[in-house]
């Protein structure tokens, strides 16, 4: 199957949370290919740039305004997984009524 991404989120420097088409949302941190990337990913350095990241024109990965794009299939192999874990129940719990009893005294 192949991957594409349907949602982008900036967390912080630079790392970007990525939601996949198989609904998992990954982290990629995409430091590494910045700094050893070359001419092609220099501008990505500047934070402002690029947090410029945005959907392709065909709704299949992520690009910059300078066209430095990703496969989708590398970034969820290169990307965390994101634990949500067990979502609390919304349900109250029900608590037993404390009945009120007779309290005898000793004389």
């Amino acid at each position: 199957m192949m991957m594409r991404i349907k949602k982008i989120e900036h967390i912080c420097e630079y790392k970007l949370k990525l939601l996949f088409s198989d609904d998992k949302t990954k982290v990629v941190d995409f430091e590494g290919w910045i700094v050893e990337g070359g001419i092609y990913l220099l501008p990505l350095k500047n934070i402002e740039y690029f947090k410029k990241v945005k959907m392709d024109s065909f709704n299949y990965s992520i690009c910059w305004p300078n066209g430095a794009d990703f496969s989708p299939d590398v970034l969820y192999e290169a990307g965390q997984d994101i634990d949500f874990g067990k979502r609390p129940s919304t349900k109250r719990k029900t608590v037993p009524s404390k009945r009120s009893s007779k309290r005898t005294q000793s004389v």
